[in-house]
């Protein structure tokens, strides 16, 4: 496991055992009773503020202890450390990765399927018993066996349907999901400047007159909520842009509202136009190909944790004869997205109809892969979470040009990213959280075994689909030929 690392996966599954079998009434005396009966040391005030008890465990770890929450009496939970390192480690590092799958296979020998993909919201698996919540969590140098009160569970779901009902209820919701019902409905034609004062108009919001003398742009704001028409230029007329480019709206979210802000706005644009034609990253993107107009949500991020939703409504001929010119004349030029998936494999495919999609030029050294393997990565772990309805699960494997077998392969899914190696005659699984740190792990990780098996990319193939039987993986643009060997 690493130099520091222990593992005990037998008295995690234990404990575990023990625990789904015990009479919890979550009390202090009944706790004291369960830890009498598993042998571990006396409960004892926690140094801790956030914590209320600990206790001495026999887990065989480096830092053997299992902490207690609650107030006030009552137990909330009890979070028993099975997995540490004994010196520091990087965060969320291969080998807590490894250590989190091992225990949490163990766990697993005793039931089913995890029923969720989370422990008390954030990433781990856990098991909803009558009488317990049983948890596996990654933290940044440790595994922690979670033993959970249903109460607590509870709470917890009813805090996040609370936030989604504070957002939808708000006032600044009302005002916004009219606006983009509008802009979802708008044909702007010729997007001349009667056609923009049209959609201002319908949206109603009071148009900036400073800003717009200017540059010829469109302005209006209502609250966080701002919509914008940006002027074409000429260079831009030689492609079939109107006077306008484009329509976008645009909202500001606070830290810890994004992912709510951001499903209810895809929600509400599915409600308006159905299934998008496609969805992908970056941005967490879907968009709708509706013959003259393309409508794309996006979202971006900042690193504060605040960031902004976007409503783009663009001409889909001129947007994509620029994109062609560019494809095939700029040699630096990158179309916008990095992967997409077609929620819908079996839909009918008029929305796509002479939709261009430019050439993947292929990865010829290692500086160039590392960066196309971190963006890709970067954005299945970062988008994932926001597109996951339309995008479930994205398996990729990594292959070389001679040898059978696999280098590395996993997949990103909404809750977790999964990679696996070779490592001696075992094959090592790590899972990692969703997002960009859990995806730079197993970008690091990829880069370290296919360096190890060839000496340029260019021997380097990949296959990668979506297990999901209705989604088809549209664009996967890594920059590697494709395996076709088990097309055969």
């Amino acid at each position: 496991m690493g130099a520091g690392m222990l593992v005990d996966r037998t008295g995690a599954s234990e404990i575990a055992a023990t625990a789904k079998g015990f009479d919890w009434t979550w009390t202090r005396a009944n706790v004291e009773r369960f830890v009498a009966d598993v042998g571990w040391g006396g409960l004892e005030d926690s140094a801790e503020a956030a914590v209320w008890l600990e206790s001495v465990t026999g887990v065989l770890v480096n830092r053997p202890r299992a902490r207690v929450f609650g107030a006030d009496g009552r137990v909330n939970a009890v979070v028993v450390t099975v997995a540490d390192a004994a010196d520091e480690v990087d965060e969320l590092g291969p080998m807590v990765a490894a250590a989190f799958h091992d225990v949490l296979m163990g766990v697993w020998t005793h039931g089913e399927w995890p029923t969720e993909r989370k422990v008390l919201g954030e990433f781990g698996a856990s098991w909803v018993f009558p009488n317990i919540v049983v948890g596996v969590a990654m933290g940044d140098c440790s595994v922690e066996l979670w033993l959970i009160a249903p109460a607590e569970r509870q709470r917890v779901l009813a805090l996040e349907q609370r936030a989604i009902s504070d957002f939808t209820s708000s006032p600044e919701w009302l005002v916004g999901s009219a606006a983009i019902s509008v802009l979802a409905q708008a044909n702007p034609g010729d997007w001349s400047r009667s056609a923009m004062d049209r959609i201002v108009d319908t949206i109603g919001w009071k148009v900036n007159t400073d800003t717009e003398t200017e540059d010829g742009a469109l302005r209006s704001e209502s609250g966080a909520w701002s919509l914008y028409a940006g002027r074409s230029d000429s260079d831009d007329h030689r492609y079939g842009f109107g006077e306008y480019d484009g329509a976008e709206l645009s909202l500001r979210i606070p830290e810890g509202t994004a992912r709510i802000a951001y499903l209810t706005v895809l929600d509400l644009c599915v409600r308006e136009l159905g299934a998008p034609s496609l969805v992908g990253g970056p941005h967490a993107f879907a968009t709708w190909r509706r013959g003259p107009n393309t409508l794309t949500l996006s979202r971006s991020e900042s690193w504060m944790g605040s960031g902004t939703i976007e409503l783009a409504l663009r001409p889909t001929e001129a947007v994509e004869n620029k994109d062609y010119v560019y494809a095939n004349w700029d040699e630096l030029w990158e179309p916008s997205y990095f992967w997409r998936v077609r929620p819908d494999r079996d839909a009918d495919r008029s929305d796509l109809v002479g939709m261009y999609t430019p050439g993947v030029p292929p990865m010829r050294d290692w500086e160039s892969f590392d960066a196309q393997l971190d963006r890709v990565f970067g954005s299945l772990g970062a988008d994932l979470p926001y597109i996951f309805r339309f995008a479930t699960t994205v398996v990729w494997v990594i292959t070389t040009d001679t040898r059978p077998g696999f280098v590395a392969q996993g997949w990103f899914s909404g809750d977790e990213c999964r990679v696996e190696v070779h490592e001696g005659e075992e094959i090592v699984f790590r899972d990692f959280p969703p997002g960009r740190r859990g995806a730079k792990q197993v970008a690091a990780i990829v880069k370290a075994a296919t360096r190890a098996e060839v000496d340029s990319p260019e021997r380097l193939r990949y296959q990668a689909f979506t297990p999901h039987s209705s989604q088809q993986l549209w664009d996967f643009r890594l920059g590697l030929a494709r395996d076709t060997r088990e097309d055969n």
